[in-house]
């Protein structure tokens, strides 16, 4: 049985060392339960850089979940996302 890649939206982060020639490199660094409906610290997360400019990038989220429920994730579930900017040499 397969299970969906749920698009979670984008987030826009403003940091004054990026620009449109940055790496910006991201990842996962916590997931938070609140013991109510599914358990998403047990799903896939996709997180990936796009629009690179100077002063911000965005941060795209997916999730593919582990596990069928008929209720919906809870609102006090959440993701920590760590992020490192390098910028090449000039």
């Amino acid at each position: 049985d397969s299970l969906v890649f749920q698009n979670l939206g984008t987030v826009t982060v403003n940091n004054q060392y990026c620009d449109s020639m940055s790496i910006v490199i991201v990842n996962v660094v916590s997931k938070f339960h609140s013991t109510t409906g599914p358990d998403n610290t047990k799903a896939e997360y996709f997180v990936d850089v796009d629009n690179r400019t100077s002063g911000s990038f965005d941060i795209r989220v997916g999730m593919i979940p582990n596990t069928h429920s008929a209720s919906n994730y809870s609102t006090t579930d959440y993701i920590k996302i760590g992020y490192v900017i390098i910028n090449p040499g000039r």
